[in-house]
């Protein structure tokens, strides 16, 4: 799950409340001259997935950029 923002709390994160979905736009904010967004990445497990064991993890991220 990739989430707008970085989040400490994981109440936070298991809310609807900023998830990105695949094919959502995400504006930049400008942080001092730089336009930064963070995000924060988590592990869900839907209903009727297999249980989940211990391991290594491997994901690929893709962001497309648009520039006026």
């Amino acid at each position: 799950m990739l989430k707008k923002g970085t989040l400490n709390n994981l109440t936070d994160f298991y809310n609807a409340t900023g998830t990105v979905a695949p094919g959502d736009t995400v504006a930049l904010t400008q942080d001092n001259g730089s336009f930064v967004q963070p995000f924060s990445v988590g592990l869900v497990q839907g209903a009727g997935d297999p249980q989940l064991n211990a391991g290594t993890v491997s994901a690929k991220i893709t962001f497309a950029f648009i520039f006026p």
